[in-house]
């Protein structure tokens, strides 16, 4: 009985020594083995990496260490940096990267990912901070945003690189003002809106005058040519018709005389209820009167 005891208890130990021999590392993951806190390492140095499968180990003398070898995302909210014009800007950004040197990062960080992606995120801050601070907010906003980002890409991926980290990506989602400098800017903004806006009327002012005055110039000179133009006209009008009236004259002077009497008749008496007492006696009313009309034709 205690044979059969004591095998039991052997075959128990010895299937949990080989349980602990074993170890799997997943499809994702590469692992590293610690053997009593060391890091194992070939015949050459280099540490002894474990791909995906099944493999063993020493028991209570070798221990795994695993780690996921997918991408992995880091988000910076609402860093607060100052820039060259010592102005306030919020940036909110995001790095992705992923350990490519197990030993090294282990090293680095003892594995831990928490510390690893703090390291990584005060990195990217620090970079920020300096590359922010050698531009203003315009250069940010535009076309200098580009070359930020390698710059801060550039420093970042040597630093990470003393982590057995690869920066796969860096990336700026936001750049923003605190309230205050962003009533200030929009203030300056409005004030040169309303400069431009002065200056734009004045000029349109000062180009309207130009053209009402060319406008009334011309005026000007067209009434000036047409007022001599007319005076040309109606004194050539009245020369032709001083000519008409002389030969008319000539012609049969009792006739004409006759003719403007009757004229100046028409335009003396043309109310309709004129009453005139008079005598008709004088010069003007010889065709009234026969005895003057008569003397006259004689």
């Amino acid at each position: 009985m205690n044979k059969l005891f004591v095998g039991f208890i052997i075959v128990i130990i010895a299937l949990y020594i080989g349980l602990a021999s074993i170890f799997t590392v997943n499809q994702t993951s590469s692992a590293i083995i610690l053997k009593l806190g060391k890091i194992e390492r070939t015949q050459d140095g280099n540490p002894k990496m474990f791909g995906p499968g099944l493999h063993f180990k020493i028991p209570f003398v070798e221990t795994v260490k695993d780690f996921d070898m997918r991408l992995r995302t880091t988000t910076i909210d609402s860093s607060r940096i100052v820039t060259e014009e010592q102005k306030d800007v919020l940036i909110d950004a995001f790095i992705q990267w992923r350990i490519t040197d197990i030993a090294k990062f282990y090293t680095s960080t003892t594995g831990n990912l928490d510390r690893a992606s703090n390291l990584i995120t005060q990195y990217v801050e620090g970079a920020m901070r300096a590359e922010v601070g050698k531009r203003t907010i315009q250069e940010l906003i535009n076309n200098e945003r580009d070359n930020f980002k390698r710059t801060i890409m550039a420093d970042v991926t040597t630093q990470a690189e003393s982590l057995g980290i690869q920066i796969i990506d860096v990336r700026i989602k936001q750049i923003d003002l605190p309230g205050t400098v962003t009533d200030s800017i929009y203030q300056r903004m409005r004030s040169d809106r309303e400069k431009e806006a002065s200056k734009i009327r004045a000029d349109g002012n000062q180009e309207a005058e130009k053209i009402r005055a060319s406008a009334d110039a011309n005026v000007t000179v067209l009434l000036a040519k047409a007022s001599s133009n007319a005076k040309q006209i109606r004194a050539q009008g009245d020369a032709i018709a001083a000519k008409t009236y002389t030969d008319a004259y000539s012609k049969d002077p009792e006739f004409y005389a006759f003719l403007r009497s009757m004229t100046a008749y028409k335009d003396s008496f043309t109310g309709k209820n004129d009453v005139l007492i008079l005598k008709p006696q004088g010069e003007f009313f010889k065709y009234f009167n026969p005895s003057i009309s008569s003397n006259t034709v004689k």
